[in-house]
């Protein structure tokens, strides 16, 4: 059986996760491979080492290694670079050739009204050579991939994960409004 701790960060992850990729984005790893999180984040991934491998840089952000990937998007782990050495750690997502610019604003739109537990929030749209992506809150947890890795989940466990997603999913029904 697996070790996994019921909490709400995981419930967080796999549930944000759940509702920035779809279902279909949680059969890839959540966690950014082969990047080194630095030793004053106690283990997390959420702070990327110097010298790490960029992919690219997407006006003030740093764009590392996908995350997930979904049928209309594809995720990445980033770092928000701010002035004075400020940095965040962030998710950023890249919508696939097909789905234009309004889908990402429709999505930027509904998602910053919704305040919820279970929803990743949206910080900001960002323009890049004629692209518009959507950064995310980067919540650190493992995907429902490697949940699964250990075995069948127990049936409490998968009942809170589903919950958790299906109210997330609710406030954003919830949040919609006249545009």
């Amino acid at each position: 059986m697996t070790d996994f701790a019921l909490n709400r960060r995981n419930l967080l992850s796999a549930g944000g996760a759940v509702l920035a990729t779809g279902v279909s984005g949680l059969l890839l790893p959540a966690a950014a491979q082969a990047l080194a999180p630095t030793v004053s984040m106690r283990g997390g991934a959420n702070n990327y080492l110097p010298g790490a491998p960029t992919v690219q840089r997407i006006g003030r952000y740093l764009l590392f290694a996908p995350i997930a990937s979904g049928g209309m998007a594809n995720v990445y782990v980033g770092r928000l670079e701010g002035p004075q050495g400020f940095r965040r750690p962030v998710a950023i997502k890249r919508m696939h050739v097909g789905f234009g610019r309004q889908t990402v604003i429709d999505e930027a739109r509904l998602s910053s009204r919704v305040r919820h537990a279970n929803v990743v929030q949206a910080l900001d749209v960002v323009e890049h050579e004629g692209e518009l992506v959507l950064v995310l809150e980067y919540v650190h947890g493992d995907s429902l991939d490697r949940l699964l890795e250990g075995g069948p989940v127990p049936p409490r466990i998968a009942a809170a994960i589903v919950s958790g997603a299906l109210r997330g999913l609710h406030a954003a029904h919830e949040a919609r409004g006249a545009d």
